[in-house]
């Protein structure tokens, strides 16, 4: 990557600073988020979320390609809560998405604070 930044024209550069995070609230009644920024919501999904973010539950900076890879981990656990589900009631629900939550925000936060390190390494942010 260095190696295409030094031969660029530095007029052809721009740098844009992209914020990462993982947000804090990933599910609400029958809706849970998974993923990373690039698994957006529709706009008209918004209204079914009720309060939630219209964005995935964390958004990660490209430089150390691990949004797919997250994306991809929260699916399996998400679907390995739901198919471990006793019944199909709201508190099942809840606690279903609950465990997923405290599954895998360790991982993301973890997963953001070095992507962070990554990218300033990399691209000098």
């Amino acid at each position: 990557m260095k190696e295409i930044l030094d031969a660029t024209p530095k007029n052809l550069i721009s740098k844009v600073f992209l914020e990462e995070k993982v947000f804090q609230t990933w599910y609400d009644g029958r809706s849970v988020l998974i993923g990373d920024e690039s698994e957006k919501l529709e706009v008209n999904s918004i209204v079914l979320c009720r309060g939630l973010n219209p964005l995935a539950c964390h958004k990660l900076l490209p430089g150390a390609g691990q949004g797919a890879v997250m994306a991809m981990k929260d699916a399996v656990v998400i679907a390995n809560c739901i198919y471990n589900m006793k019944d199909l009631s709201d508190e099942s629900i809840k606690s279903a998405f609950a465990s997923y939550y405290r599954q895998r925000y360790p991982e993301s936060e973890n997963v953001i604070k070095t992507s962070s390190i990554f990218t300033k390494v990399m691209c000098g942010h």
